[in-house]
């Protein structure tokens, strides 16, 4: 990921003023990452964050009433807050758009005062910036290719009251492209894959991301290295895939580490295994906050592989910093944690066996530890059950099918089939299969090894005729906008 020279955090009201704010500094030549235009449906929310404060030199924070209410935005401002204060940060810059008071911590800080600035307020902002930022990062492209790259973000997102129209925003991009604009030319290339008016145009798509990468665009080398790694409008050659992963990673690319991870992991390519040297990847793409590499180390520790000791308290905490970001994969893997019983569970267990095995004279401290078994087990499936149930809750349906089975271990045929069935609905295909269950046995209706069969059948036939191949499914979520 690029780095910027501004991260512009804002609550939902305010996203007027944020949006005017990245346009007065991108005017000005300033380079900016903001939600309304960087982040995109399939991205995790709260790892974009994490990538945006870490990328940028100086952060923004529109300070308002709601601003400061918002527990999403205060912790985004903490998280700023230490990167400055540690000198990984230039400046720590607060915008207030209202009147209400600023903490003495935070109104100590340089910050403008737009609340009642009216028509002088971009010439304030402007002056406010320039003394705290003299030199914005150099950008190789002119001020009228930002105007004209904005004016695609524009119609492509319906912003600043503009109605939203993508073969408008194409044609702005395109002119943005044409002066030079590398985020212009990665975007053209992304949008020409996944827009309708593309019909999934890869050579051309594979034209604007060689451009882009030329101009060292770390998202522009990693979405060349997917095209490669996948065989979308190339043939496939993982040497050329792990090439481009290798210089955006170098360029800081946090998604080409994971992957690069998963070369070495997997021996993907005739890439020799290794995971030592893919725990390093892993953990480079972890520092950065990206929750797959969280997960993929807590599997590391939880296993003991990957040249460490096993250890399930670490596991449990990465699993539960992918979860804390809104992955439902983390969420999944805190959920089989508990499930499984868990750290305490399991050395309560391992006690008992050890006091039957050796000291068959001391009974009342094996019942003790019994006791303690079975009550970490009750909690460790109360703590399951809430990972799984908000995976499901934000549409997973892995969540689903795995409190189905729980509701089906305690005989609640009826809560059981209500998830599997919402799994049905979202398209998975699996548990069509395990609803056929239900009418095989007779769980909560009537037996029916008809319809048990007319269900297994059409799962098979539902995986077979998948409307996206799953290789292209996985490509298009990686693509980097």
């Amino acid at each position: 990921m690029e780095e910027r020279d501004f991260f512009i955090s804002y609550t939902k009201t305010d996203k007027a003023w944020a949006v005017w704010i990245a346009d007065v500094l991108k005017r000005n030549g300033y380079s900016v990452y903001i939600q309304a235009r960087d982040i995109l449906p399939g991205n995790i929310f709260l790892q974009k964050m994490e990538e945006f404060i870490e990328n940028s030199r100086n952060f923004i924070a529109v300070w308002s009433k709601d601003y400061s209410e918002s527990k999403y935005c205060m912790d985004e401002f903490r998280a700023a807050y230490h990167e400055w204060h540690n000198g990984r940060m230039d400046c720590l810059f607060p915008v207030r758009v209202d009147n209400f008071p600023m903490k003495a911590l935070y109104a100590a800080l340089v910050h403008v005062d737009l609340s009642d600035m009216g028509a002088a307020s971009e010439k304030t902002l402007v002056d406010a910036v320039r003394s705290a930022v003299p030199r914005p990062l150099t950008n190789a492209w002119s001020e009228e290719a930002e105007m004209l790259y904005l004016r695609g973000e524009n119609y492509c997102y319906g912003l600043n009251g503009v109605q939203q129209h993508l073969g408008r925003a194409k044609e702005y991009y395109k002119e943005a492209a044409e002066l030079g604009h590398v985020p212009a030319l990665n975007t053209l290339g992304y949008l020409y894959i996944r827009l309708p008016w593309s019909n999934e145009d890869y050579i051309t798509a594979l034209r604007y991301f060689q451009q882009a990468a030329e101009k060292g665009s770390a998202d522009a080398l990693f979405n060349l290295g997917l095209c490669y790694a996948y065989s979308e409008g190339v043939e496939r050659d993982y040497d050329k895939a792990r090439e481009y992963y290798e210089q955006a990673a170098e360029k800081g690319s946090a998604a080409a580490m994971l992957e690069l991870g998963d070369f070495y992991e997997q021996g993907i390519g005739g890439v020799k295994q290794n995971s030592v040297t893919a725990r390093k990847y892993y953990r480079q793409a972890a520092e950065r906050g990206d929750s797959r590499a969280l997960i993929a180390l807590g599997r590391y520790y939880l296993d003991g592989a990957g040249g460490v000791k096993q250890n399930e308290t670490t596991a449990r905490r990465y699993f539960q910093r992918a979860a804390d970001q809104g992955n439902t994969e983390g969420l999944i893997a805190l959920g089989r944690y508990y499930l499984n019983g868990g750290s305490a569970g399991t050395a309560a267990l391992k006690y008992i066996l050890q006091q039957v095995d050796i000291d068959k004279d001391n009974i009342e401290e094996a019942k003790e530890a019994l006791s303690r078994y079975v009550n970490s087990i009750n909690a460790d499936n109360t703590a399951a059950r809430k990972y799984f149930q908000q995976a499901a809750d934000q549409g997973d349906t892995e969540g689903m099918k795995v409190l189905a089975s729980i509701y089906i271990d305690e005989r609640d045929y009826d809560k059981a089939r209500n998830y599997v069935q919402q799994a049905i609905d979202r398209g998975d295909d699996d548990a069509l299969g395990l609803l056929s269950l239900f009418y095989e046995y007779g769980w909560g209706v009537k037996q029916d090894s008809t319809k048990a069969y007319e269900l297994e059948r059409d799962s098979d036939m539902s995986a077979k005729d998948s409307f996206m191949p799953e290789k292209l499914r996985q490509f298009l979520k990686k693509l980097r906008r």
